[in-house]
């Protein structure tokens, strides 16, 4: 009989929480799964009903966890549930933060952030994370059993046939989109404007009003959040996928890896001066193009790179993950 799978994360909202309930969705088509949400006010796994043969599959995100992103309670907790459980797997869905400037907390919290990513990942029977850039540093603290690297899927769907057919749309998507706004500028509408290219907000409700004044003047057309089959509509024709990352770690985006999914081509912000990471399976502009016209080429390798870790493909590589678990010391 299989262990059952008890999947740990965060209560909040946002890219991990969806990642979490998809998985959790897929894999129970093949085994019992038990799915349990942190109050992280209280800095407590509830294990009431945890057994032994259970394995246990925890959702690590620093800032999902804690505010400044550094729940050292989580140490302890992990250290007592390996004594109730057959495993515990951690998916690294973020390592740790880096700041420059004093006035940002991961500055000061950088060591103990790392330092908790160190223990957990020691702690855990098998470490997974979501980029090749995070994989090389977990490879890094010679762990136990090889860490993997399993990258983000989708959390709205993906087209099964790529479309060429494109209109002379950007899309603009997730949970970070003000400071996506506030890192372009008017740059964006000006550009827009020049080419006309039509700018579709997707997303919560954002939470400045400075911002949503501006996108209202330059005609914007603000969606809100909306149903899958509506995100589908929009995203299968979409040419453009505006979005802010440090391109190092770019794949592990949930966001980037939905526009390759709809043959959306990013245009990705890049938050980070020093590039120390290249993505030669990847293409994205890292600046608003000049250049309008598509490369079907560019939009195939991508969708293909996708594919490989598609919702389906990704599940069955978790499956195996999940068989193979119960046989390592």
């Amino acid at each position: 009989m299989k262990a059952r799978i008890v999947y740990i994360t965060a209560d909040n909202s946002g890219g991990v929480t969806d990642q979490t309930n998809l998985s959790a969705h897929m894999i129970k088509k093949n085994r019992d799964v038990r799915v349990i949400k942190v109050n992280t006010e209280f800095k407590k796994i509830n294990t009431k009903g945890l057994k032994k043969s259970d394995i246990i599959y925890l959702q690590y995100s620093g800032y999902g966890f804690a505010k400044r992103g550094a729940p050292t309670w989580l140490i302890k907790e992990t250290v007592l549930l390996k004594k109730k459980v057959k495993k515990i797997i951690i998916l690294f869905h973020e390592l740790y933060a880096h700041s420059y400037y004093p006035w940002k907390s991961a500055f000061w919290l950088h060591l103990v952030q790392k330092l908790i990513v160190n223990k957990l990942a020691k702690n855990a029977d098998i470490a997974i994370t979501t980029c090749k850039g995070y994989l090389d540093k977990l490879k890094k603290l010679e762990l136990k059993n090889k860490p993997i690297c399993l990258n983000a899927f989708s959390n709205v769907g993906e087209l099964k046939k790529i479309n060429y057919k494109k209109n002379k749309t950007l899309v603009v998507f997730g949970l970070s989109r003000v400071s996506t706004y506030s890192n372009i500028g008017n740059n964006l509408f000006i550009w827009a404007k020049k080419n006309n290219i039509k700018i579709i907000d997707i997303g919560p409700k954002l939470n400045n009003s400075r911002i949503v004044m501006n996108l209202n003047f330059h005609n914007v057309k603000i969606m809100g959040k909306l149903k899958i089959s509506d995100i589908k509509k929009i995203f299968k024709k979409a040419k453009f996928g505006l979005m802010m990352e440090d391109v190092n770690y770019v794949d592990k985006s949930s966001v980037f890896n939905t526009y390759l999914s709809y043959g959306i081509m990013p245009i990705v912000l890049n938050t980070k001066k020093k590039i120390t990471i290249t993505h030669k399976d990847l293409k994205f502009h890292s600046s608003l193009p000049a250049n309008l016209k598509s490369n079907k080429k560019h939009i195939k390798d991508n969708w293909l790179w996708y594919n490989r870790h598609n919702l389906i493909n990704y599940t069955n590589k978790l499956e195996n993950i999940f068989n193979n678990s119960e046989n390592i010391n």
